[in-house]
């Protein structure tokens, strides 16, 4: 019992920032390059999204008749999506 209470009062608790990161880790986090996969992941979901508000275009001015407000609001959403998967692919 005497052991485990030193070990839980030995450890050291990190509040307010994150715990240290060894020397081996930190080469290998350097060295990695996420970006491509950043950039792969981003255009998939904005892929996927604009389909999901082409549909929802469609549905709504052929089938329905009705394009209201959140139509447009969902637009105005896609330009700005639009917007920062440029800033994202272009940095």
């Amino acid at each position: 019992m005497d052991a485990v209470l030193q070990t839980a009062m030995s450890s050291t608790v990190h509040i307010g920032r994150p715990p240290p990161v060894s020397p081996e880790v930190r080469a290998r986090l350097e060295n990695d390059d996420l970006g491509s996969t950043i950039v792969g992941v981003t255009v998939s979901f904005t892929v996927l999204a604009l389909t999901a508000v082409l549909l929802r275009f469609y549905t709504r001015v052929r089938l329905i008749k009705n394009f209201g407000a959140e139509d447009w609001l969902m637009l105005v959403s896609m330009v700005r999506i639009r917007e920062s998967h440029n800033e994202i692919c272009t940095e």
